[in-house]
């Protein structure tokens, strides 16, 4: 009886090192596989939700995070909508607690590609960066650079793409 007793008790035992060595293991090779996450891919597991981001200038946008690219973010707003370069984001609130792949070609559109639609559409802009606002309409787009025409003060002027916070259009409807 005494026998049954102490193997019973020593099987538990083992089986509770063994129960916790795998729990061990598992915990670490999440770990593991979180680290190997990207800021893009995590942004892109919030494609449709509602989102606050903070940005370098301290400004918050709020909105409806509508598309993801390796580089920057969409974000539908109520009026507008803001296109925010990833490095220009300091926090975001609400996304949801996973990960997604970015497909090809978000990882392929760069800074250049979402500047130059906006130009292609002659849309009202307002290009917010690390030290002021230049609103106007996107007159061209370089390798590193966008010149920001402005009707009323006809002016151009040249911004390079590291100081861009955001850009906002103006007049957006949410469609």
């Amino acid at each position: 009886m005494r026998w049954n007793d102490l193997f019973a008790d020593l099987e538990g035992q083992l089986g509770a090192g063994v129960d916790a060595q795998f729990a061990t293991d598992v915990a670490e090779r999440t770990r593991g596989e979180r680290a190997a996450i990207p800021f893009a891919s995590r942004l892109a597991a919030g494609v449709g939700c509602a989102v606050m981001v903070t940005l370098a200038d301290g400004e918050k946008v709020s909105g409806l995070l509508t598309e993801v690219a390796a580089t920057w973010i969409l974000v539908n707003e109520e009026r507008r909508q803001s296109w925010i370069p990833t490095r220009a984001i300091v926090a975001v609130v609400g996304l949801k607690v996973r990960a997604a792949d970015l497909s090809a070609v978000a990882r392929g559109l760069t800074m250049g590609h979402a500047l130059r639609a906006l130009s292609r559409d002659r849309a009202q802009v307002v290009i917010v960066t690390t030290s002021g606002t230049w609103p106007g309409v996107i007159a061209q787009v370089g390798a590193d650079y966008v010149e920001i025409g402005n009707l009323k003060a006809r002016t151009t002027t040249v911004v390079p793409f590291g100081t861009i916070v955001r850009v906002t259009s103006v007049g957006f409807a949410g469609e």
